[in-house]
């Protein structure tokens, strides 16, 4: 009976020590979790604050181009909501839009998250035209310089009480949030291309009245035969 009362007591030891084991690793499992979270909020966090408004200005003071900005990625700045009511019976939108049903109406929404990076494929004299879904290349927004010399989203008046509309695809949607949003650039990205750059101070040709001496024998000469006949 002693025998098998040890026996007992030492399996239930080792059962014991494998359960408090066990706990350890699984504690130990779940405890980088929480600093892999904090690394990628604080690395988003510091990825904000290398961002800056891209503005005219900053387009003048660096003598950017059209391709220039090309190379530069853009994100924009405030969450952005277009929505559009489909016709009655259309329920087809495209993947990349969201089919949305209230009081029984159908809408086609299309949404841009606040940071949702672009590449502009064109500029024009007013703005920039941004791209940010790579399945429609050709697709964008509208970005032009306004008062404050931010690039926002080119929106309509309110017409008839519907609020504010942008243009997508050749569709017009009702602006539902983000008639504020403006693009940002990454600065780090900026420096990059302004080091890349090198301003020539151009050449000018010889200037002919600076350079010309007069002939230091000439007056002489002309005094002697001056004179000479006299």
């Amino acid at each position: 009976m002693r025998i098998r009362g040890a026996v007992v007591a030492m399996a239930l030891t080792i059962a014991l020590g494998a359960c408090s084991s066990g706990a350890a690793d699984s504690k130990g499992a779940r405890q980088p979790s929480a600093p892999a979270a904090s690394v990628s909020a604080s690395a988003s966090r510091s990825e904000t604050r290398r961002r800056i408004p891209l503005t005219r200005a900053l387009l003048e003071e660096h003598s950017l181009t059209s391709d220039d900005v090309a190379l530069l990625q853009l994100y924009v700045r405030s969450a952005v909501v277009l929505r559009r009511e489909l016709t009655e019976g259309t329920r087809e939108v495209t993947p990349q839009h969201t089919l949305r049903i209230v009081d029984g109406r159908s809408y086609d929404e299309v949404l841009l998250a606040d940071g949702t990076p672009g590449i502009s494929i064109r500029t024009t004299p007013q703005g920039v035209f941004v791209n940010f879904d790579p399945d429609a290349p050709e697709s964008g927004f509208a970005f032009e310089s306004d008062g404050d010399d931010h690039f926002r989203l080119k929106v309509e008046k309110d017409a008839g009480g519907q609020g504010p509309s942008a243009s997508y695809e050749g569709e017009t949607y009702r602006v539902v949030q983000g008639a504020s949003a403006y693009l940002e650039i990454d600065a780090e990205k900026l420096q990059e291309l302004t080091k890349r750059q090198r301003k020539l101070p151009g050449a000018l040709l010889p200037d002919p009245s600076a350079t010309s001496e007069p002939d230091a024998g000439a007056a002489p000469a002309e005094a002697a035969e001056a004179v000479g006949p006299g």
